[in-house]
């Protein structure tokens, strides 16, 4: 349970440019542009407090902070039932955030995570409560689809 809510992550699928579903980020001529798309269903206690609840997506890259870069964040508020929803995320990230100046790849996963929060982007401390709200995170590999790579 987090900050008096239970969610649980039903599904997590990533489709391509062209709507396949793919275990990777696909790295192409201009970047990655892929949708991210999510099951989730909370549990007891949703309708406790009369704030908003909102779930946020972050990829980021690299290892750890200072070297942990920030490639997109998303957010959504969470539908007000208790009921299985979807989140869809249309994606994209600039190649300029991904590849070193030889044109080589510079990651070889991404880090996604989905974070609870009442914080709405701006707010004062939504950093802070994003990160102590994660309550999913994994690494996603990026494949450099790019011609002639």
């Amino acid at each position: 349970m987090l900050n008096d809510i239970d969610i649980s992550l039903l599904e997590l699928r990533i489709g391509n440019s062209e709507d396949a579903t793919v275990p990777y980020f696909e790295l192409n001529n201009s970047g990655i542009n892929c949708k991210i798309i999510t099951s989730m269903k909370v549990n007891e206690n949703y309708s406790l407090a009369n704030t908003d609840r909102l779930i946020y997506l972050t990829i980021t890259a690299g290892t750890t902070p200072p070297d942990e870069i920030y490639l997109s964040q998303e957010f959504t508020e969470i539908p007000n039932s208790q009921d299985i929803f979807s989140i869809q995320s249309d994606i994209f990230i600039d190649k300029k955030y991904l590849i070193d100046e030889y044109e080589h790849l510079k990651y070889d996963f991404a880090n996604v995570s989905f974070s609870y929060t009442h914080k709405h982007p701006g707010e004062m401390g939504v950093g802070e409560s994003v990160r102590v709200g994660t309550f999913f995170k994994t690494k996603v590999p990026i494949l450099d689809i790019r011609g002639g790579r």
